[in-house]
């Protein structure tokens, strides 16, 4: 019988990321998964982490027509030559080709994922080609999954997709969140002082925790304009950053300058290990103009951190208002400068919504839970082709498949890498395992 084969397509390979786990998770269920992005260090990263093979084919975010049509014949190859049963292809350009090549290679099931809106903070001409490439994805599409039930909602109301194709997984998310071996407050508890220490944050200090790119559409020129508003009545907050800048829709000089010249606000950079920065943190702000469903509120509820959030698609999926957090306008800085000091005036409320987060994340939001509910759809997809449907065994997971990484099948400007089999199976290992025993000094800050 002819392998059943799941193709994920993504502009760029960070992206790939939010897919951990389930690679070999659907191996228990005889499908085959592999990915294809742009080339780079971290594509040739997730293969040898998750065990499969991938696909180099260059795609550029920015609009380039006659490198977008390369890119979409390249894609067609591959569809072509792999035969796979299911493109899912998620990020807007990513999903754009993708969706293409696929109905021109005839691929049976289609299915396009919207993380999220970048349409919703873009003006003039750039907005509305966003929300037409959505358009063209959505209607290539067998089936759209949407990152939450917000997020379903705009799309539907807009017109961008039919109500009838659109879907939100259980309660939303891309992946759920590992909240018993990765984002588990009680594992590093101990690191909490350390993590200060190093960052040169008294132990005694109150710390919010902003975690992100430090882009406008995060909200940080509010959340400094809220920390000015604060400092005054409340010496003891102090304000950790992690994240970097990005070239796309960066910070003006002068309010880079503020912050960095601020003697209470620190900056830990890229960190890829965030629990121990989490474990370091009382509260966490993420005033955001615009997301999908956001990964940073579902990281600090798992480890039992009050979230202020906005109220926008996705947000308020990912934080209930008075229950696990507080939702506050987007640009708002007065109304986010009210919910910091209603957690530092009452620690018992703060301790009870990280606490009534975590229970949320746990019961709600476990991997394993998405994937059983993606499993099924992809069945039901598959039903309607006529293709045979996934197993279920009852135990017992077959080997990975060798881990490799290679260009597009023309053998154009892509190098042919090859991984062996033993960093194949060094992919194998628990990679949250590997994450809590890293210490976070040692963690890659770029």
């Amino acid at each position: 019988m002819a392998t059943l084969r799941l193709l994920h397509v993504m502009t760029v390979p960070i992206s790939l990321f939010f897919l951990r786990g389930q690679a070999r998770f659907f191996r228990t269920l005889g499908l085959e998964e592999q990915a294809i992005s742009s080339p780079g260090p971290d594509l040739v990263r997730f293969s040898a982490e998750e065990g499969i093979a991938v696909h180099a084919v260059p795609m550029l975010r920015a609009i380039t027509p006659l490198r977008d049509l390369v890119a979409v014949w390249r894609l067609y190859r591959v569809f072509r030559q792999l035969k796979p049963a299911i493109v899912h292809a998620g990020t807007p350009k990513g999903g754009l080709l993708a969706m293409v090549a696929a109905w021109l290679a005839r691929v049976p099931v289609r299915v396009y994922h919207i993380y999220g809106l970048p349409a919703m903070t873009a003006r003039g001409i750039r907005r509305l080609i966003l929300q037409a490439t959505e358009r063209v994805s959505c209607a290539l599409a067998d089936h759209v999954f949407c990152a939450g039930p917000s997020i379903r909602d705009y799309v539907v109301a807009r017109g961008i997709c039919r109500s009838v194709k659109t879907e939100a997984l259980l309660r939303g998310s891309i992946n759920g969140i590992e909240a018993r071996r990765l984002f588990n407050p009680e594992l590093h508890a101990a690191s909490r002082a350390g993590t200060r220490s190093r960052l040169g944050i008294p132990q005694q200090a109150v710390v919010l925790g902003f975690v992100g790119r430090l882009v406008g559409d995060k909200g940080v020129a509010e959340l400094w304009e809220a920390l000015r508003r604060v400092q005054a009545e409340a010496p003891e907050l102090h304000l950790l950053i992690v994240g970097e800048s990005d070239t796309r829709d960066p910070l003006s000089p002068t309010l880079i300058d503020a912050l960095r010249s601020h003697p209470r606000v620190h900056f830990a950079g890229f960190v890829r290990n965030t629990p121990p920065l989490y474990a370091a943190m009382d509260l966490v702000a993420l005033p955001s103009h615009r997301e999908g469903f956001p990964v940073v509120p579902m990281e600090a509820a798992a480890m039992a951190l009050p979230v202020i959030a906005t109220r926008i698609p996705g947000c308020v999926d990912a934080v209930q208002d008075g229950v696990t957090g507080i939702l506050v306008q987007p640009g708002d800085a007065a109304a986010l400068a009210d919910a910091i000091r209603g957690y530092l005036r009452d620690p018992t409320l703060a301790r009870r919504h990280g606490e009534a987060g975590r229970a949320r994340m746990l019961r709600d939001f476990q991997p394993e839970k998405i994937w059983e509910a993606l499993a099924a759809r992809y069945d039901s997809l598959l039903a309607k082709r006529h293709l045979p449907l996934l197993e279920r065994r009852a135990a017992g997971t077959p080997p990975a498949a060798p881990s490799t990484v290679t260009g597009a099948p023309d053998g154009g400007d892509d190098a042919l890498l090859r991984i062996g089999a033993q960093a194949a199976r060094a992919g194998q290992a628990d990679t949250a395992a590997e994450e809590i025993g890293r210490d976070a000094s040692t963690d890659s800050i770029r």
